[in-house]
């Protein structure tokens, strides 16, 4: 399918690995990771982007306030990565915080939730994972409070896995789309992208084209 933009014609191309090599990036480590989260732990960090580029730091969220406050002080930014955070510190609340276990654990979850929505209302991925978080908890049914609580917790960690499966089909898609379109003999290629779509903005290499 082919596009005419500015006199030039676009033509849309799909990944094909008998023509392509593609390396699954979301399964490399991150030298420069926005956030290191232990499954096994429930332990959370993330880099303080407030102190970029002199000082690569990172701050413990060891609950879903800690999540709240990275968020609204813009120590974390990126659609993306804020919705991540926002439910692997839940993940790390429901384990470590004692609050999480002195009421029923679905009320309680839906409070976090409510709470942590307004950290960043213009956050569009922040809202919808909380909303699909929602229709999750709604088809629960007969679980005990610890295994509502582990579930949670491993979707949680499912979505920031997932969230990293996208940001690499984003770069494989956009990249070799960018290739098959540069004309022969070019060398030198400016590509305007719109929003924050680098690492900074996912837990992975970004959006677009990424690194």
């Amino acid at each position: 399918m082919a596009t005419e933009f500015d006199g030039f014609t676009f033509e849309a191309v799909n990944f094909d690995k008998n023509k392509h090599d593609w390396a699954d990036m979301s399964k490399i480590e991150l030298k420069f990771a926005t956030l290191k989260y232990d499954p096994a732990k429930k332990t959370l960090q993330v880099l303080d982007q407030l102190k970029l580029p002199t000082e690569q730091s990172y701050i413990d969220v060891n609950n879903v306030q800690d999540a709240f406050s990275v968020i609204r002080n813009m120590n974390v930014r990126g659609a993306p990565l804020i919705a991540t955070v926002a439910l692997l510190g839940l993940a790390v609340d429901l384990e470590h915080n004692p609050e999480s276990k002195r009421k029923p654990v679905l009320e309680y979850i839906r409070e976090s939730c409510e709470y942590l929505k307004t950290s960043r209302p213009t956050a569009v991925n922040l809202t919808n994972e909380i909303l699909r978080l929602f229709e999750f908890l709604g088809q629960i049914k007969g679980e005990s409070e610890e295994e509502i609580r582990k579930k949670v917790q491993d979707r949680s960690f499912a979505h920031y896995q997932a969230e990293r499966e996208e940001n690499d089909l984003l770069l494989r898609e956009s990249t070799i789309c960018v290739e098959h379109n540069v004309p022969a003999g070019v060398d030198k290629l400016n590509v305007i992208t719109i929003c924050n779509t680098g690492a900074l903005a996912t837990s992975s290499f970004g959006t677009a084209l990424g690194p």
